[in-house]
């Protein structure tokens, strides 16, 4: 919101009057007031908008680092879940080395 916007907003939150003045609102200041109100309104609007838009853009950012990382995660899974598997392969064949061992002996 520029200077003008916020110089705009007090004035039509206090009724279009001056500090110091006590003078009565006239009859075509509430419809300038109303405009004017509005158009503080469409700004705080399209402010909010366009920060909703970057919020959005830094979700998507954020969603598509957690993609990166759970895949990240399952090729661990793998690799673990294969290096589990040749380890239980590696000892049973020392579990039948030993035994062959002990045959021979």
């Amino acid at each position: 919101m520029g200077k003008a916007d916020k110089r705009q907003a007090k004035l039509s939150f206090s009724g279009g009057e001056k500090r110091g003045t006590t003078s009565d609102p006239r009859p075509g200041d509430a419809d300038a007031e109303e405009g004017s109100s509005e158009m503080s309104v469409r700004a705080m609007f399209m402010e909010l908008k366009t920060s909703l838009a970057g919020i959005d853009a830094k979700l998507d950012h954020v969603t598509e680092r957690l993609d990166r990382i759970r895949a990240r995660v399952d090729d661990h899974d793998a690799r673990f879940e294969t290096l589990e598997t040749r380890t239980s392969e590696i000892e049973d064949s020392g579990d039948r080395l030993r035994r062959w061992n002990v045959f021979w002996r």
